[in-house]
């Protein structure tokens, strides 16, 4: 089972709030998702893979987990899928219950 964690983190010099999830092993963060509700389903539009330990608890009643680095502007909208230091997926063969 795959677990959905709202997630704070740093993008660019802004404080944003994202879904994160932890799949086969790996944690990524999940900024926007396609939903079929017709289906009853949602799967990640992009997926950025970041190192687990680096996804903290957060002490806020209101959030699951905290990222510690800000990530790329471009990297979180999916506008740069090449930098070396981050893995994103366009595709992940995921599908949650809505």
């Amino acid at each position: 089972m795959t677990s959905v964690f709202i997630t704070l983190i740093g993008v660019g010099s802004e404080t944003l709030i994202c879904d994160s999830i932890l799949f086969e092993g790996f944690a990524y963060l999940v900024p926007c998702w396609i939903e079929n509700p017709k289906d009853g389903w949602k799967t990640p539009e992009i997926a950025i893979r970041i190192n687990t330990d680096d996804l903290q608890d957060s002490s806020r009643p209101d959030l699951d987990k905290v990222y510690k680095y800000p990530i790329p502007k471009d990297v979180f909208y999916g506008l740069n899928m090449t930098q070396k230091e981050y893995v994103v997926l366009e595709t992940l063969e995921l599908r949650i219950a809505l």
